[in-house]
């Protein structure tokens, strides 16, 4: 059955402008849903691994555009196509020297996405070339094409008790590597991390946007609150993190939040454009409704 991922966009640059009230998040969203069209594209290279004619494997840069299209724009939502087009080599026969040579085809893919703009959240499925990484990293520099005097960070949103069940798997932790950034949300929210977590001030402390930490230990004390706060702010769609450790049966295991602990759904298959809306409508209505059940508790 296919897997329906949500992402959390997150406003990176001009952030703390947004904390001291010199700038709204509504306002740069109201931004996106204005002028974001199909005219918007955007290229990335990469190094891709290809087995030759000999089973040698090789590299070669692989160049991928990235478009929007069929855009549609209804009540703060966008829904449309986030198009990757890249070159992939594979065999042809010549024939003149009736020999095999390689060829580049071009190939296009495309990922059919549900963008609710207000609410900073993206509902879409994987593909196969066309992962939920390169999807994020797209659309995020996408919508800095789109608004170019922003940019953006998009993450996968992840399920709170999974990512704990899945972190108290290991019986120990040898290391922890965490991405983050400071987070973009209601005040509630905010004011929740403010109290549970100190990264926020470290961010704004340096003026850093960004912040990328790794620890190495025999056996992290994963209780510890610096801990606390990774996996609070990953937990909000504000990060990600890889923990490398030892299962009960001693073996090497590395966890990552976005592949072990991502807020998924099952659909159902052969879905039209209609059932895919409401079906990711839905998961974002699920996934905020925690949020607001947790606050209670």
């Amino acid at each position: 059955m296919p897997l329906l991922y949500l992402a959390k966009v997150n406003l990176n640059s001009c952030i703390f402008d947004v904390y001291s009230k010199k700038l709204r998040i509504e306002d740069v969203c109201k931004q996106i849903y204005e002028k974001l069209t199909n005219e918007t594209s955007y290229f990335d290279n990469e190094q891709k691994k290809y087995v030759d004619i000999y089973g040698n494997h090789t590299y070669y840069l692989r160049e991928s555009r990235y478009s929007f299209q069929e855009i549609i724009k209804e009540n703060n939502v966008v829904t449309g196509k986030l198009v990757k087009t890249f070159r992939k080599p594979t065999e042809s026969l010549d024939e003149i020297t009736k020999k095999m040579v390689t060829i580049y085809n071009e190939e296009s893919v495309s990922i059919y996405f549900y963008y609710d703009v207000f609410r900073e959240l993206i509902a879409f499925c994987e593909r196969q070339s066309f992962g939920y990484n390169q999807f994020s990293k797209a659309f995020a520099h996408m919508l800095s094409r789109t608004v170019p005097e922003y940019e953006f960070e998009i993450f996968l949103q992840k399920d709170r008790n999974l990512l704990e069940e899945k972190l108290s798997s290991l019986k120990s932790v040898q290391k922890i590597k965490a991405k983050l950034i400071p987070p973009n949300s209601n005040e509630d929210d905010i004011q929740e991390l403010r109290e549970e977590s100190d990264y926020i001030t470290q961010c704004e402390d340096l003026n850093a946007y960004k912040l990328n930490v790794e620890y190495t230990s025999d056996n992290m004390n994963m209780d510890a609150k610096v801990m606390r706060d990774i996996k609070l702010a990953v937990s909000k769609g504000y990060g990600d993190l890889t923990a490398t450790g030892k299962n009960i049966n001693g073996r090497i295991v590395t966890i990552n939040s976005s592949q072990e602990a991502a807020f998924t759904n099952n659909i159902r298959e052969n879905l039209g454009q209609k059932d895919f809306n409401e079906e990711s409508k839905n998961l974002i209505d699920r996934f905020l409704n925690n949020i607001i059940n947790r606050r209670k508790v």
